[in-house]
């Protein structure tokens, strides 16, 4: 491994650059997150088992900075977070798993995973995964839908069809089409006037997929200049030389038989370019260009670097157009390389990226078994080798998951993604990146062009070099978690006034009974840290001045969750979810029929209707401030009605309440939503006071007795132009509420419910080698055969795994990721057959 350290023997401008640049990177390192899933896509009530790598750096060490990631489960169809898990991180790694509720509908969903430190930067660097979830649960309907788009965004089309669950005929699809679009992109941003200039180009389909395209350029006078073609992905680059005063205008024809017309940018008749030769096995040649003007003798500096890590820089002076810079290969990392030329002031001049294939840095990884072919219910044994004889450690952290592809159909249209993908490509670029997968597949010089044109065309998070060479830090909001702690301030009555030396007493109220106290600095503030608890452990916090009068306020730190942000692998939602995985649900429901036949899966029943009286809503609510009387609502919630361990009151609502959706944790009534003269959110009423909507977010759900959900017009009329949304009521419990302290509303003491760890399961791995039982004669029918999330090598990079069969024939799939001591990065498949 390589990088450029500042020292006192570089002088000048670029020492300085580089000093400031090693100041950066150990002040704000950047993480990275992958998750390692037992399958591309689930069904509702399965299991996701999935492993966790955080990194750090331009290597992908394992990262000891963070020590808790946030994993969330979001609906894509209306960006809500269904489910959301803290996990601690140990070395680097951790390991869990969501239980897809039967209630959850089909759709899109996406995985999402981060630290608290990946906060501060660009969400974009967060594990962000779509993923389909299908549903063989409910009924045997399979919905068919299709979208078109004309004249975007003013209007889509859209059209439902259906189709029993053995995929019964369909009717015939509407299919309209509206015409694609193109983008074009200079090598290094901008067309200078004079130079033989690379330009990149992507051609999208409506729904930003891409589209093969052909076209060809001309000038403001109608001369063809150049011809161009895509190669992969709707994405191709062609050369031509812009001249000064010229126009140019591309013509293209699409694979769907529409044409269209794109200008260009504008040519600058003065400034600098570069040119990137990567395609040597050595070395990487780069070409700074100067018009005439700017030819003075100059110095000028290229960097090579990755998130701040400097890996080449050096000097040349400009006595001709054309300055000549040769990377050595060796010395950068795998991945994205950001190039930058910098003008004597140490000002950026034009920069790109590419992307720096070098085999050396990735983790040797083979797979192996005993036999090729397996009879049902047979003991596999998988032998893995990680690393080579050379290496001075072959210790590596993998995980392992196997599939039967006859139930589990992985094709080209799928997009599982790999540890590549992420942490390599996905996690330092900007944007949808069209099968990633792609670009790690048999690479070659051809793979090596196409994923040079993703660099042309794709944005990255780049370095502010003004605000560098400035100091200028970024702003820091969220530092890395080392634990699970309790903190705030302790306050006079009011909040006013900082109370020190105070004495604070935290008790836990969960399976373990835990009293831990300390004191209040001189600012009031208190931290209980280095705590270990799970979901549903709940606090009670108590605090009393320094004479031990309780006459005080508590003031818990309460960081704001992470809101759900645009979903940039839109382009990877499947349309028609159900359809697109049909032979994965119908051996889903054979699995489902063979559990309930043996008792290990209750059937869903439909309840029969259940009237509720005012009455029985009423004798529900005691001390409400309901202006109609109490209980009289549309629809009541009382505490045993929540979910405890719920992150948030918005969360523990969420599906619950009749006719009511959750926008980032704000109340909508669906009878507001997009009428004409209402749309806005419910009214909170919180204890008699009128609160901001979202304010839902910040109430504790431990702390709820009763909820009032007020829509009809009967309802919510008293409350006049207030109401008008509709009104949602919450009561918090008092002290005659049942097991409920009361003291928790008196002076000095707060309820806590924060969120803690979740409780990880145990994959279920058959034996047969064990004497059979009473369930001897159900049928084996897993679609994920085996999950084994720690894999550990020893000194010599040997391990093993072993699971059996099922009883279906078949191929099955076994995968094996993860990396080594050094961060390189390791990915291998092996395929058996079951007979």
């Amino acid at each position: 491994m390589f990088s450029i350290k500042a020292t006192h023997a570089q002088e000048g401008a670029i020492g300085r650059v580089l000093e400031k640049l090693d100041k950066y990177v150990e002040s704000y390192p950047k993480e990275k997150v992958y998750l390692h899933m037992d399958k591309p896509y689930y069904a509702v009530g399965d299991d996701i088992w999935f492993k966790g790598y955080v990194t750090i750096g331009a290597y992908n060490n394992l990262s000891g900075l963070s020590k808790i990631l946030y994993v969330d489960l979001i609906n894509s169809d209306d960006d809500q977070i269904v489910q959301s898990i803290r996990l601690p991180l140990i070395s680097g790694v951790t390991m869990g798993d969501f239980q897809l509720a039967d209630s959850l509908g089909e759709g899109n969903y996406r995985i999402r995973a981060y630290t608290n430190w990946m906060r501060n930067f660009d969400s974009d660097a967060f594990f962000d995964r779509t993923l389909p979830v299908g549903n063989a649960r409910t009924d045997s309907i399979v919905t068919h839908r299709s979208f078109s788009y004309r004249n975007l965004p003013v209007r889509t089309d859209r059209k439902i069809d259906f189709a029993n669950s053995q995929g019964g005929p369909m009717a015939n699809m509407n299919v309209y089409s509206n015409t694609p679009s193109i983008q074009f992109f200079p090598e290094g941003g901008h067309l200078v006037a004079g130079n033989l200039t690379k330009v990149g180009f992507k051609a999208l389909r409506p729904e930003g997929v891409g589209i093969e395209a052909v076209g060809y350029l001309v000038d403001n006078n109608g001369m063809r200049i150049a011809e161009f073609e895509t190669l992969y992905a709707g994405m191709g680059s062609f050369r031509f030389i812009p001249q000064a005063g010229s126009a140019y205008t591309a013509k293209v024809t699409y694979a769907d038989g529409s044409t269209g017309e794109q200008a260009l940018p504008q040519v600058q008749a003065s400034g600098y370019a570069l040119a990137v030769n990567n395609e040597l096995e050595k070395q990487v040649f780069v070409q700074a260009f100067a018009s005439d003007g700017l030819v003075k003798g100059q110095q000028l500096a290229m960097l090579a670097q990755r998130n701040g890590t400097v890996f080449y820089a050096s000097k040349g002076t400009v006595t001709k157009n054309e300055l000549i810079f040769s990377v050595p290969r060796a010395y950068l990392p795998v991945g994205v390389v950001q190039l930058t030329l910098l003008s004597p002031e140490m000002k950026p001049l034009t920069e790109r990226t590419i992307f720096n294939m070098n085999k050396q840095l990735v983790l040797p990884l083979s797979l192996n078994t005993d036999e090729k072919v397996y009879g049902r219910r047979e003991k596999v044994s998988v032998q893995i080798t990680a690393g080579e004889e050379a290496d001075s450690s072959r210790i590596a952290a993998l995980s392992a998951t196997v599939v039967d592809l006859a139930k589990v159909p992985i094709d080209s249209t799928i997009r599982e993604g790999n540890i590549y993908t992420s942490l390599l490509l996905s996690s330092d670029v900007k944007g949808y990146i069209e099968a990633p997968e792609y670009y790690f597949e048999n690479t070659d010089i051809s793979k090596r062009r196409q994923l040079d044109n993703v660099m042309l065309t794709q944005g990255w998070s780049r370095i502010n070099w003004e605000d560098l060479m400035a100091d200028k830090a970024p702003a820091i909001t969220y530092p890395p978690e080392q634990d699970l702690r309790i903190s705030g301030v302790v306050t006079t009555r009011g909040g006013q006034t900082p109370v020190p030396n105070a004495t604070v007493t935290i008790l836990s109220t969960g399976n373990i009974t835990a009293l831990v106290d300390t004191v209040t600095n001189e600012q009031g503030r208190f931290t209980f840290d280095r705590l270990l608890f799970f979901d549903d452990t709940k606090f009670v916090v108590q605090a009393r001045d320094e004479r031990g009068r309780k006459n005080v306020d508590i003031q818990l730190d309460e960081s704001p969750r992470q809101q759900v942000t645009r979903n940039r692998n839109t382009p990877d939602a499947t349309v028609n979810v159900n359809q697109s995985i049909n032979t994965y649900l119908k051996n889903t429901q054979e699995q489902f029929q063979e559990m309930e036949k043996y008792g290990l899966k209750g059937k869903s029943i439909l309840l029969q209707e259940v009237k509720v009286t005012r009455e029985t809503q009423k004798n529900k609510v005691k001390h409400s401030s309901n202006l109609n009387g109490p209980g009289n609502a549309d629809q009541v919630l009382t505490a045993e009605d929540l979910i405890l361990g719920c992150p948030s009151l918005a969360t523990c609502l969420q599906g619950r309440l009749v006719g009511v959706v959750f926008r980032n944790g704000v109340a909508y009534s669906t009878r507001s939503i997009n009428h004409p003269t209402v749309d806005h959110p419910m009214q909170l009423i919180l204890d008699g006071m009128y609160m901001e909507p979202n304010a839902l977010e910040m109430i504790n759900p431990f702390d709820v007795e009763t909820i009032e959900v007020l829509r009809g017009g009967a309802n919510t009329a008293i409350y006049g132009v207030r109401g008008g949304g509709g009104v949602l009521i919450i009561t918090t419990k008092r002290g005659d509420s049942e097991g409920y302290n009361g003291d928790v509303y008196t002076p000095g003491i707060v309820t806590h419910s924060p969120q803690g760890y979740y409780e990880v399961r145990e994959f279920y791995d058959p034996d047969y080698s064990a004497p059979a039982d009473s369930l001897a004669g159900m049928r084996d029918l897993r679609t994920t055969i085996h999950w084994s999330p720690n894999v550990i090598t020893d000194e010599s990079g040997h391990t093993s795994v072993e699971f059996y069969t099922a009883d279906s024939p078949g191929t099955y799939r076994i995968v094996v990721e993860g990396l080594d001591v050094r961060g390189r990065l390791g990915h291998a498949v092996h395929y058996i057959t079951i007979k």
